[in-house]
């Protein structure tokens, strides 16, 4: 996938695996701490040296965003046939903002109320919301706001995945700040696609759902649905109402628009079970993010998208790693997966014959690494997968632990 993307050559895609070896260890400018030449970093790349500030900015400025795009998709395809997402399915849309450095003239934003405004990169995430999984990441910009963002995130989903992947059509879980007429038009229409989308506290969707016929569910809790047209537009839609307290004076209501009749026993479902995991996409932000999510140097949308599908790649890796860790490993954030097991463990490499063998010392008994490491060129021939690493000039890979 790297050598697609980079195009033809042997250093570019050894550069763009750099910054996929980055985000693991959740240092996007690490080759700026020279140390980490004598820890064999820049071998592993197969490189004799590590990749400079103004190498990767040419590497990612040279590459356009649809070919960043591209990559996404593949990635996507990939994780998608090797079972990474589950069906039917059901995905968060989110948009995350990035603290960005840039020295451009930009509008300041906060993330939230109590911080201090700061230049912002906004990108737009599509997640599984069932395995906790990224789909793909865009970008907005001053000329790409959440509508259009949103609309040219869905579409590329839909390019990526072949026709019938996910049946029935996909549920996609959305926030008010996707509550557009042109979004949720296009929605309805799409084939495709079904959506669930928070609406907000306007006059005209309060009076909505004060006028619909609430069944009681719970003390407290009662729902409703109605139909329900956006604002000039014919489209038909479904207005589902959540409305909370036991005497009239304590109601409380929170509406949701979808594009499906829900019956009592759905609209329930929906909105106890399926709409409360669309918060699995701000747990993947708090514990992913340091990945390459977190901060935007630059607001060059080639270098930022590049960077980003990269980080995916490596997050992509970091899902398949955790699968063979234990228990409490695995609820580890990226970031403290980096600091205490990538960037702790010491080793030594030699070589014999066609064989790198790589020495790990005082690996933690727990991690059982020597059943899921060890062997690795047998392991690999087994499962009918060529044992060279093409990035290590067709070397095969082992290891020993001490």
């Amino acid at each position: 996938m790297l050598s697609g993307w980079s195009g033809p050559g042997e250093l570019a895609p050894r550069l763009g695996l750099q910054c996929v070896h980055e985000a693991l260890v959740c240092q996007p400018r690490h080759r700026r701490k020279e140390h980490l030449a004598h820890q064999g970093f820049e071998l592993i790349n197969g490189l004799g040296f590590m990749g400079s500030d103004p190498q990767i900015h040419r590497l990612l400025d040279a590459h356009t965003m649809a070919e960043a795009c591209a990559l996404q998709q593949a990635l996507l395809q990939v994780r998608y046939a090797g079972g990474h997402y589950q069906a039917p399915g059901l995905w968060a849309i989110d948009p995350h903002r990035l603290v960005s450095a840039t020295r451009r003239v930009t509008p300041k934003k906060k993330k939230n109320p109590a911080e201090r405004a700061a230049k912002m990169l906004q990108t737009f995430f599509a997640l599984d919301a069932i395995t906790g999984q990224p789909l793909l990441v865009g970008c907005g910009s001053t000329a790409r706001k959440v509508t259009p963002a949103t609309r040219h995130l869905l579409g590329t989903l839909e390019q990526a995945l072949p026709a019938g992947a996910f049946q029935p059509a996909p549920l996609l879980l959305l926030d008010t700040e996707h509550y557009t007429v042109e979004l949720l038009q296009a929605l309805a229409e799409h084939p495709r696609f079904h959506f669930l989308c928070a609406a907000p506290n306007t006059a005209r969707i309060r009076r909505s759902l004060q006028a619909l016929d609430y069944q009681r569910q719970w003390p407290g809790y009662a729902l409703g649905a109605g139909s329900f047209q956006l604002d000039e537009s014919d489209c038909p839609l479904v207005l589902i109402g959540q409305r909370n307290g036991e005497r009239p004076e304590e109601y409380t209501y929170k509406g949701f628009v979808s594009d499906q009749p829900a019956s009592s026993s759905q609209a329930l479902e929906w909105l106890t079970q399926r709409y409360p995991q669309r918060w699995s996409i701000e747990s993947f932000f708090n514990f992913e993010q340091a990945l390459g999510w977190k901060r935007a140097g630059t607001l060059n949308l080639n270098i930022r998208y590049g960077k980003m599908s990269l980080a995916l790649l490596g997050q992509a890796v970091l899902c398949q790693v955790r699968q063979k860790l234990p228990g409490p490993y695995r609820r580890w954030s990226a970031e403290h997966l980096a600091r205490r097991l990538f960037t702790q463990l010491d080793g030594d490499l030699r070589v014999e014959e066609d064989v790198l063998i790589v020495t790990i010392y005082n690996a933690p008994p727990e991690l059982n690494l020597p059943a899921h490491y060890t062997g690795m060129p047998q392991r690999l021939a087994r499962e009918g997968v060529d044992p060279r690493i093409p990035w290590l000039y067709d070397f095969k890979l082992d290891f020993r632990f001490k």
